[in-house]
């Protein structure tokens, strides 16, 4: 990844979010099959498409903090923020609790959204 561009998703975590009901439209999306990343149209690729030349199921591969926007934005009822602790420390905060010790703000991004995720995946029913 250049250093200008936006971290993907992983696959797991796409998996994730398209469970979770993420259906904005981005230009990345996974093949099912063989996790494989591509680039393509602006568009939902969770809504059940394929890949056209061997009808293999796609999801959408969003931005790491795309999803975090979706976090935000639709499921909006956690409290959370990245901040710097010092010289290659990040910390997240979920509510009260603290969570750190990733060397990179991108890092600290990504084990949020899987803290997300958990958390939305527990509280499945509330």
């Amino acid at each position: 990844m250049k250093d200008n561009q936006l971290q993907i998703c992983s696959f797991e975590q796409a998996q994730r979010l398209k469970a979770a009901g993420f259906s904005w439209d981005c230009n990345q999306y996974y093949e099912l099959y063989c996790s494989a990343y591509y680039n393509g149209n602006v568009a939902n690729y969770n809504d059940g498409r394929t890949v056209a030349y061997n009808r293999t199921p796609v999801i959408s591969a969003p931005t790491v903090a795309l999803a975090l926007k979706w976090m935000r934005d639709v499921k909006g009822k956690y409290n959370w923020s990245i901040d710097c602790a010092g010289v290659d420390d990040y910390i997240y905060f979920i509510d009260t609790k603290i969570y750190g010790g990733f060397s990179t703000y991108e890092a600290a991004e990504s084990a949020l959204l899987d803290k997300l995720l958990n958390v939305l995946e527990t509280n499945k029913n509330e």
